[in-house]
């Protein structure tokens, strides 16, 4: 699929069924995308992902206080500065069977399930991409997530613990 050009992959035609994970910085500031260069080198960082099937439509996941979170768009239209695409393989799912898959994930992923560290565009785009049988989405696009969501559990633990020691005192 194309060559590189800035880091970036350059358009090429995508296949039916063919998986694209578009990768954006959140946000569009230039200190968000220097952030990011910067934590990427260490293997994480602050994106926001979606997930392209075919050539006409990006599907990705965000709060919203009713109904299913999960919505779809032109690829590459989301209004975040757009940093890359990883091809993930070409799905062996039919064309039914890809929109029963999503159809499916619409009932689970509940806009107002979003959570910044435990169910995010990037967990719905792991999830995505699991259910179509393609390649694992890349840690470093769900690390800093993970990394967050460990130090609370361990804040939690500790204020459990501190809780128990200050009952049996």
């Amino acid at each position: 699929m194309g060559g590189l050009c800035s880091g970036k992959q350059v358009d090429a035609p995508v296949e039916e069924n063919e998986v694209i994970l578009n990768v954006y910085d959140v946000g569009t500031s230039i200190a968000m995308h220097d952030l990011n260069n910067v934590l990427h080198m260490i293997g994480t960082g602050v994106y926001h992902a979606s997930t392209q099937i075919g050539e006409d439509v990006e599907w990705a996941y965000g709060f919203c206080e009713k109904g299913s979170g999960v919505f779809h768009c032109p690829p590459k239209a989301y209004p975040f500065t757009f940093r890359e695409s990883i091809n993930m393989g070409k799905s062996p799912l039919s064309k039914e069977e890809i929109t029963a898959t999503i159809e499916k994930l619409k009932k689970h992923w509940l806009g107002s399930d979003y959570d910044l560290l435990h169910q995010n565009c990037c967990h719905f785009a792991v999830a995505l991409c699991k259910a179509l049988k393609v390649k694992e989405v890349p840690s470093w696009v769900t690390n800093l997530a993970a990394a967050g969501a460990a130090i609370m559990a361990e804040e939690h633990a500790l204020e459990e613990a501190m809780h128990v020691a200050a009952v049996k005192v």
